[in-house]
């Protein structure tokens, strides 16, 4: 997406993929070819599923619940700006940014 490529934070907020994201899941679905799914499961954010569907040519099921993390104050934020390590650090389970802890 092009917050990826800007190293930015997003979680839940919707972002199409660039033209390079859509190049590296064709590459997968290539690495994939020989590989029978027989579920495939994908968040609802349209990049996730575009990635699916690019990389599988069969039914998706779209399930809210693997919805990308909230990261509340912290979307749209550059990594380096911000305790990243930190707030993916489970044991700690911080909430500063009023996203999920």
């Amino acid at each position: 997406t092009l917050p990826n490529t800007m190293h930015l934070i997003t979680g839940k907020q919707e972002c199409d993929l660039t033209k390079n994201g859509i190049k590296q899941a064709k590459e997968v679905k290539e690495k994939f070819h020989n590989i029978n799914f027989d579920v495939i499961l994908t968040s609802p954010l349209s990049r996730a599923r575009i990635t699916a569907s690019t990389i599988v040519n069969k039914p998706i099921i779209i399930d809210k619940r693997l919805i990308e993390r909230d990261y509340g104050a912290f979307e749209w934020k550059k990594k380096k700006d911000i305790d990243y390590n930190g707030y993916w650090n489970y044991h700690l389970n911080l909430n500063r940014n009023n996203g999920e802890s």
